[in-house]
Parts: C-alpha cells; sequence; structure tokens
C-alpha cells in the first residue's frame, strides 16, 4: 500500500498535463479510482477543494460505475477495459492457479479478449495505462504500460513481484 500514493502521483502527472484544449482529433482520458466514493467526490468538489475533479466533470464527462456482483477489482476494470462480461474476458477473481496449483494474482494473459489500449494500439494510436488491474506482464502497445505489478502488490509476499517478466512496456 506505501506505492499506492506514488502510482496516484504519477497517474495524475500523467492525466493533467493534457488537460488542456483540445487537440485536432480529440484525446480520451478514462480514469479510474478503485474504491472511491463518488459522493465524497460530489461533496469535496462542491465545497471547492477538488478543482481539478469539478474541470474533469465540467468539460468531460463522468459517471458513476453501475456493476454486478461480485465486485472484485480484477474483474470490474477488466469488463470496463474490454466491455465484455465476466465470462467471456475469462477475468473472474482475484487469483488464479499457476501450473503447480499455486494462487497467482490473474494477468493479462488470462484475458480472452482485447483491451481497449490493444484496439486504440491496432487502430494507430497512442496509448499510457497505468496501473490497471490484470495487465501484468504488460503488453505491447504503441505507447506504454505500467502494470499492476509496477509498484507493491498486495497479493505477493513482500518484495516479490510475481516473476521475471517486466513490468512495464
Amino acid at each position: 500500500m506505501r506505492a499506492l500514493p506514488l502510482v496516484l502521483l504519477t497517474a495524475l502527472l500523467l492525466v493533467f498535463p493534457g488537460c488542456g484544449s483540445p487537440r485536432p482529433g480529440g484525446r480520451v482520458l478514462v480514469l479510474g479510482l478503485d474504491g472511491l466514493d463518488p459522493r465524497a467526490v460530489d461533496l469535496l468538489v462542491s465545497e471547492g477543494k477538488l478543482p481539478n475533479f469539478a474541470r474533469l466533470k465540467r468539460e468531460g464527462t463522468a459517471g458513476t460505475l453501475q456493476s454486478r456482483q461480485p465486485l472484485l477489482s480484477p474483474v470490474v476494470w477488466t469488463t470496463v477495459a474490454t466491455g465484455k462480461l465476466p465470462e467471456q474476458h475469462g477475468i473472474g477473481h482475484f487469483v488464479s492457479l499457476d501450473p503447480s496449483g499455486r494462487e497467482i494474482p490473474v494477468t493479462c494473459t488470462m484475458r480472452r479478449v482485447k483491451a481497449l489500449w490493444n484496439i486504440a494500439s491496432e487502430a494507430g494510436k497512442t496509448v499510457g495505462v497505468v496501473g490497471w488491474w490484470a495487465t501484468w506482464p504488460p503488453e505491447p502497445v504503441r505507447g506504454f504500460v505500467m502494470s499492476d505489478h509496477t509498484a507493491y502488490h498486495f497479493l505477493f509476499p513482500q518484495g516479490e513481484t510475481g516473476g521475471e517478466a517486466a513490468t512495464t512496456w
């Protein structure tokens, strides 16, 4: 959890410099904050304490995620990234079993369909993905991926990263 502020800071540094005037062809930003109560954001925006969120909501599109049970982060985030239900995309929990029967965090190799960043990359668009659930090992994209294993991962014993594969692309 100590790396969470670093991941959030990195995401913010990548997000807010791009919030200027729209370029021809437009830009798309999908900003998701796992476990954030939208009522708390609305309250803080109304109190003037989150001016950048207020601007994002005012100049973009915002909404509250409507989901189905179980509300497990890798399942929900993979559904958002693919537009497919868990039965279609293949991510159903935080963990899966490796060939030896050991529990391991789910990986992008378990996903059965393309994610937004795959589709955009194939269309010649540059993408940036930071800390999205089930993005390890990072897939080759036109841009970059900082996988969910880049920072501390609570599903691994302390200090373990999940193998020799890189954590970024």
